[in-house]
């Protein structure tokens, strides 16, 4: 027999488990003594059914984690060529003429006053070959009264129709009747050269006579006619002296205008160190225009 209690105590339930026959026992009541004896029941017997208790048993489904594979593909990295379109700016290289010979050759090489049209320029210039090769490391100088100045070099030129060094500077000023010297110094020696500044020309205001202060050994008069250009006067390349009468046939056509050109020249072709054709000019030159 089994007693359960649920609930409150309201509730009771009673539950009575027969077992074979017999008599009935109302749990809770005493029997009583005056009761006629009875048959005797064996006493019950509980049995159990024993239940087991189940385990559970937790089958885990293992769902495999997947951890991905990166598949790469594999991009080749290209380094990029550089093509150039530029196209390099080449200096040319001068092609050597020669302008003479051997040695320290002087092909021009001027101290002067130059006076155009009453624009007045003191150049003074030398183009040099050494060994026919235009030297741009030379020393040049020029000295006078005053005066003791260098002449840069400036750069190879051929417009003369050979290749040589040009060094050149503007003097300050120019003195007929002083001496000047040019020196030369290169990788092979050195060469000076000398003389006396020629000229202080006077032209006449009517143009029929030219003159001036300083001889020179090279002096020459020429008058240009324009429209078209002619020369209508010349004394040649030799040396005349002054003063120098100007013809008045020279100027025979009127309406037209005419320029009177007058080059007082010192001029040396023999210098001590240099190369056989080499040159040195000291110069006055005018150049003057009018209309007859």
């Amino acid at each position: 027999m089994f007693l359960i209690v649920r609930g409150s105590m309201k509730n009771i339930y009673l539950m009575i488990t027969f077992l074979g026959l017999g008599a009935i026992t109302l749990v809770g009541c005493p029997a009583k003594n005056n009761n006629p004896a009875g048959p005797v029941l064996p006493a019950p017997t509980n049995t159990y059914t024993s239940v087991p208790s189940a385990t559970s048993t937790q089958t885990a489904t293992q769902t495999p984690t997947f951890t991905p594979t990166a598949t790469f593909a594999n991009t080749a990295t290209n380094t990029p060529t550089s093509t150039i379109s530029q196209t390099p700016t080449l200096t040319p290289t001068p092609t050597l003429t020669p302008c003479g010979p051997s040695g320290i050759y002087l092909w021009d090489n001027v101290i002067g006053r130059v006076n155009t049209e009453g624009t007045i320029t003191y150049p003074a210039y030398v183009d040099l070959t050494v060994n026919n090769f235009p030297e741009t490391i030379d020393a040049v100088t020029v000295t006078g009264p005053g005066l003791n100045m260098a002449l840069p070099f400036q750069r190879v030129d051929s417009s003369l129709g050979c290749t040589y060094a040009l060094y050149s500077a503007s003097l300050p000023n120019y003195q007929p009747g002083q001496v000047y010297s040019m020196s030369v110094s290169t990788s092979i020696g050195s060469v000076t050269c000398t003389g006396t500044a020629p000229g202080d020309i006077t032209i006449a205001s009517d143009e029929s006579s030219v003159s001036w202060g300083t001889e020179g050994n090279k002096d020459e008069v020429f008058i240009f006619r324009f429209s078209p250009t002619t020369i209508v006067y010349d004394t040649g390349t030799g040396d005349v002296n002054s003063p120098q009468a100007i013809p008045s046939s020279v100027y025979s056509l009127t309406g037209y205008t005419y320029q009177i050109n007058v080059v007082c020249r010192y001029f040396e072709s023999t210098i001590p160190g240099a190369a056989p054709g080499s040159s040195f000019f000291i110069v006055d030159n005018i150049s003057q225009s009018f209309t007859k």
